[in-house]
């Protein structure tokens, strides 16, 4: 770490940071700030409120005349009921509301069960099955001579949904807010033998419960990967090529799954994730996504 650091602000774990006890009973995991001292005693400050804005962090830095930090003071605020919305700013975003909560609070579908993103990480889960479902659902007006769609898999990643949708009618907020990056799209030719190296890596990761699979990279997965031919004799396998559908996440590689990137053909950019969900949605009206066995962890 450079000597020019004095602080660090985190976010992506979603860590709590509080000194003392915190006032709505979450457990930290740390003092705010974390201090870190390198071997040269220069000190490293690390600070993190973790997420959906339960709390603000607030840290204020005293620096010394050589730009070393030389005391702070601060705590995250939690924004509980006591804190009061201020009446100006509410008053300068009315017609802002006005102007988006006709997109936001539109009913695009109703859901029978609850979409849920719990087990992404460590199997199927039906939120992500659903996700990879409508894209290659509405890839079929696309399908042309005898092929049966447009596109034959689907490869999203399990970090791409972020939160449940609850059975009941379902808003374009609540669709953002299960899929919020607004990713685009992208439907190419690739090889089985890369759609199997890509599924190999998703798994390929340390565990430390061996009963209890778990990886950061997991893969959620749209329709049939593989093709069983009986007539083959044990241990033979004929290679596979799929045109694959996937979001950019990966093919801009941002998440290291390199072989879809460099062995990709034919790309083909559509419209961004959500818009083609909500499509789905006002497509069928009703839907209802269960656990079909798409993915199964064999220990």
């Amino acid at each position: 770490m450079s000597p020019e650091v004095d602080i660090i602000v985190g976010a992506h774990s979603h860590t709590l940071l509080f000194t003392g006890d915190t006032p709505d009973g979450s457990t930290p995991v740390g003092d705010y700030p974390t201090v870190v001292t390198q071997a040269n005693g220069h000190r490293i400050l690390v600070v993190q409120a973790s997420c959906y804005t339960r709390y603000l962090g607030n840290i204020k830095l005293y620096f010394n005349d050589q730009g070393k930090i030389e005391h702070w003071e601060g705590q995250p605020i939690y924004l509980g009921t006591s804190i009061v919305k201020d009446p100006r700013i509410e008053e300068l975003l009315n017609p802002w509301r006005d102007i988006l909560y006709p997109i936001s609070r539109e009913v695009l579908g109703r859901s029978l069960a609850l979409l849920n993103r719990s087990w992404c990480f460590r199997g199927e889960c039906n939120l992500g099955s659903w996700v990879c479902d409508a894209f290659l659902e509405q890839m079929l007006e696309r399908a042309n001579g005898t092929n049966w769609n447009y596109a034959h898999l689907c490869l999203i990643n399990a970090g791409g949904v972020r939160v449940p949708i609850n059975p009941g009618n379902v808003t374009t907020e609540a669709l953002l807010m299960a899929i919020p990056f607004e990713n685009t799209v992208q439907v190419y030719d690739l090889k089985g033998e890369h759609i199997l190296e890509a599924l190999e890596f998703s798994l390929a990761v340390n565990q430390n419960n061996p009963t209890s699979f778990y990886s950061s990279r997991m893969l959620q997965l749209g329709d049939t990967l593989f093709d069983k031919k009986p007539n083959m004799a044990p241990n033979m396998f004929s290679p596979i090529e799929n045109k694959s559908f996937t979001i950019n996440y990966y093919n801009n590689k941002n998440f290291d799954i390199d072989m879809l990137s460099e062995n990709r053909e034919n790309l083909v950019i559509l419209d961004t994730d959500y818009k083609i969900v909500q499509n789905h949605m006002r497509k069928y009206g009703t839907h209802f996504q269960d656990i079909d066995g798409r993915i199964q962890i064999v220990y």
